[in-house]
């Protein structure tokens, strides 16, 4: 047993979309895709857009049974440019992946700290806010 945790830790299992970014695969085959794995360490959701509320409802569902429950070994969550989130949807996704060190929530407009509600005692890395210009608006000026 221990040779077969130190593989699966070595290995670093994970579920990364590619440089398609997600164009074109249905959010359903996105969730089956990651409740086929038995061990995830790394889920990369970054840039799929079609991402919603509702399939990371169902996501958080499949992370709360995976590994035996509660996130299984899931240590890294990368959200970056999912647009569709909400505050409620990714502070459900959290509270199925208690063990998450890295998390990446960059870009995703709607979000606010209510996001982040949840108890994560491991996280080291955090990336939240936007990457968008910056706008300046300019006042009346004085005289």
């Amino acid at each position: 047993r221990a040779l077969a945790a130190y593989v699966l830790e070595r290995r670093r299992p994970a579920f990364r979309l590619g440089a398609s970014r997600g164009a074109g695969v249905p959010a359903e085959r996105v969730v089956q895709g990651v409740a086929r794995r038995s061990v995830l360490v790394t889920l990369d959701l970054t840039g799929y857009v079609d991402f919603t509320a509702t399939a990371a409802a169902k996501l958080a569902d499949v992370l709360g049974r995976l590994g035996g429950g509660r996130g299984g070994g899931l240590r890294a969550l990368h959200l970056r440019g999912c647009r569709g989130l909400t505050d409620a949807s990714v502070r459900r996704l959290l509270a199925n992946c208690p063990r998450l060190q890295t998390l990446d929530l960059l870009d995703i407009p709607r979000l606010s700290n209510q996001a982040l509600r949840a108890h994560l005692p491991l996280l080291a890395t955090l990336a939240v806010g936007g990457l968008g210009r910056a706008v300046v608006a300019a006042g009346p000026r004085a005289s």
